[in-house]
C-alpha cells in the first residue's frame, strides 16, 4: 500500500544563515524612528544584505530573503539600542552584531495568488462581459465603478 506524502514535501529549507549585521553612521542617518519596517535592523538588512518584508519587533526580526522568511530573536542589547534610537536618533553610535543561526527559523514564502483574481466559480475569465460574482477586475470587463454605480467603458 503506497504511504502518503506529509505536507510540504519537495521543499528544500536552507539552512538558517548566521548574518552579522552592521549599523553604520549611513544606516543611522537613513533610518526613521518609530517604524518597525524603517528602524536601524531593517535598513541594514535591506541594504547590505537584500532583504524584503521586514519587520522588527520587541520579539523577533522577521524579513524574508530569495524564497524563504527567516525569524531571530531579537537580542536584548540590540532592543535597548533601538528603543534609545526612537526617543533621541543623535544618542546612537554605530554597532554590529550577529544573528545567531542557533536560534533562527526559516520557512518558505508563501505564494500570493495576484490581485484581481476571479472570485470562485466566475465563468467569465476570458471574456469581456459583467461578471455577476463581482469580480475584483472589472476593467478587464469593460465596467468601471463611479461613485457605487457600475457603468460601462
Amino acid at each position: 500500500m503506497p504511504s502518503k506524502k506529509p505536507a510540504g514535501i519537495g521543499i528544500v529549507l536552507p539552512p538558517v544563515k548566521q548574518m552579522k549585521v552592521n549599523v553604520t553612521d549611513y544606516i543611522i542617518a537613513v533610518s526613521r524612528q518609530n517604524d518597525q519596517t524603517r528602524c536601524l535592523v531593517a535598513q541594514d538588512l535591506r541594504i547590505h544584505h537584500g532583504a524584503w518584508s521586514i519587520r522588527i519587533t520587541e520579539e523577533g526580526i522577521y524579513f524574508n530573503l530569495g524564497q524563504f522568511r527567516y525569524h531571530y530573536p531579537l537580542p536584548a542589547h540590540v532592543a535597548k539600542k533601538i528603543k534609545a534610537f526612537d526617543e533621541d536618533r543623535t544618542s546612537v553610535k554605530p554597532f554590529s552584531f550577529w544573528l545567531q543561526a542557533r536560534n533562527g527559523f526559516v520557512r518558505p514564502v508563501e505564494q500570493r495568488s495576484p490581485r484581481g483574481k476571479h472570485k470562485k466559480g466566475c465563468t467569465r475569465r476570458k471574456k469581456y462581459e459583467p461578471c455577476e460574482k463581482r469580480c475584483t477586475v472589472r476593467r478587464y470587463h469593460g465596467l468601471a465603478a463611479v461613485g457605487g454605480n457600475v457603468s460601462a467603458i
